[in-house]
């Protein structure tokens, strides 16, 4: 990253306050914390290559376990 962008932030830094989870239920009660909390919009994001694979799954394993 570049100086130039901003202060250089270290990896710990970055995990604290993102989602970087690989169980589905510990991403959706992170999630659902927000929700619950009167948020409209919640940005998702994907480091993947693969978007379209990554939305396809995101729509059906992650919607339906937050709609509820």
């Amino acid at each position: 990253m570049s100086a130039q962008n901003g202060k250089v932030l270290d990896p710990d830094t970055v995990r604290k306050q993102g989602c970087f989870f690989e169980n589905p239920e510990e991403y959706i009660n992170f999630v659902k914390k927000y929700i619950d909390a009167g948020f409209a919009y919640i940005y998702v994001h994907s480091a993947a290559q693969d978007q379209i694979t990554f939305f396809n799954n995101y729509g059906k394993a992650f919607l339906p376990a937050l709609n509820t």
